[in-house]
């Protein structure tokens, strides 16, 4: 038994010296000229810039008039801390989503030759929103998640591209603008955060928005044993709201 009370005691004296240790003041502090406190950094305001691919999926009225389930789009947004440490920040994104395109190949006239052309209609919207952004006292290990009010703009347009060569071989490239309409929007989202190295989070974010109604042109699927000749045929004008969900996946960088 006698070695086993010797550990016990052995064991016991060096807690208590340790802790003794801890208990005596730094004498480093005092011995040690060079000594200094740990810099304390005064807080900042906080800038995020954030990139993200969008999925734009119709809703209401808006999905019973276009064939097309889901829209593809990219969002790039700024936003600004209001205040050092307060959790409410400010900013703008701007997005584009492509709503429908069709390439047709046929012949025309341009000042008297006629040019091989291969023509693009494209319909698109182009947004704008203000945004207002709060982040939740509620985080899930590295997870913040957070909440989004929108107001803005978003113009419908489409145009037509064509390019070719002549009977020359000189190349013939053309541009015209077809249709645009500008609507109001508005609308909120939920999202969330997550840390992965650096100054860089993962972000996903799913929002709602509203639009007044607004004129624009459709896809439409080919008629039965109707081939359109050129791109426009593909297309049909439209009056609805454009009300939607979007998916934004994509990245947050902290500066």
């Amino acid at each position: 038994m006698k070695p086993f009370w010797s550990f016990i005691i052995l064991f016991y004296l060096s807690i208590s010296v340790a802790f003794s240790q801890e208990d005596q003041p730094d004498s480093n502090k005092e011995d040690n000229p060079e000594y200094t406190e740990e810099e304390e950094f005064e807080p900042i305001k906080l800038n995020f810039y954030e990139a993200s691919f969008s999925s734009v999926i119709p809703s209401g009225r808006f999905a019973d008039k276009v064939d097309q389930s889901v829209f593809w789009g990219i969002n790039l947004s700024y936003l600004r801390q209001l205040k050092e440490e307060n959790p409410a920040f400010v900013g703008v994104e701007v997005y584009h989503s492509f709503m429908g395109s069709l390439t047709r190949n046929y012949e025309d006239s341009v000042n008297g030759d006629f040019v091989e052309v291969a023509g693009r209609m494209n319909a698109s919207a182009l947004g704008l929103n203000l945004i207002g952004r709060y982040y939740s006292n509620l985080k899930i290990g590295p997870i913040e998640p957070f909440f989004e009010v929108h107001f803005g703009g978003k113009w419908l347009y489409s145009y037509l591209s064509e390019s070719g060569f002549f009977s020359n071989d000189e190349q013939y490239d053309n541009y015209d603008f077809i249709k645009g309409d500008l609507v109001l929007a508005y609308g909120g989202a939920i999202g969330i955060q997550t840390y992965l190295d650096q100054n860089f989070y993962f972000s996903l974010k799913g929002s709602y928005q509203v639009t007044n109604s607004a004129e624009f042109y459709r896809r439409i699927e080919d008629e039965i044993n109707v081939f359109p000749l050129f791109p426009i045929d593909g297309f049909e004008i439209i009056n609805s709201v454009t009300n939607n969900v979007k998916i934004d996946i994509g990245f947050t960088y902290l500066y």
